[in-house]
């Protein structure tokens, strides 16, 4: 985290940005540390993001207090991103992922799986349905 302030302060330049950046980060209580479930943190991070980057974090869900939690993360990713939030929860799994960009990716739903299905076909991934993956995107 500390690294992710100090780059952002000074100012990345545009071949220092990045495409994505995930956050995976548990304690041993299973949560994730409240500061990179806040805005400041999440504002650093989008200002090394490339125009078109991505920030996903995972965040454990399923019981009040996580819940709790992942309700203050998407309020924070509304107040560093502003458009272009989504939340995905995971089906059987007890995750929900938060998604953000800098601006809006897609015009809806429907294109982004026009455009993932072409993916698939491209990358040999047949089988790869993404409609009901999309179907349980919001946005925030």
């Amino acid at each position: 985290m500390q690294w992710v302030s100090e780059q952002a302060e000074r100012g990345a330049e545009a071949s220092e940005r990045y495409d994505a950046v995930f956050v995976d980060i548990f304690d041993g209580t299973n949560e994730t540390p409240a500061p990179f479930r806040d805005a400041p943190f999440l504002q650093d991070v989008h200002r090394l993001l490339r125009g078109d980057g991505v920030v996903l974090m995972n965040l454990h869900t399923g019981e009040p207090r996580l819940d709790g939690q992942c309700a203050s993360a998407k309020a924070a990713f509304r107040e560093a991103f502003h458009c272009g939030c989504y939340a995905l929860p995971v089906r059987y799994q007890g995750n929900t992922v938060l998604a953000a960009t800098a601006r809006p990716l897609f015009g809806s739903k429907e294109a982004l799986a026009r455009e993932a299905r072409a993916n698939a076909v491209e990358l040999g991934v047949c089988t790869f349905d993404p409609a009901p993956r999309l179907d349980r995107l919001a946005p925030l």
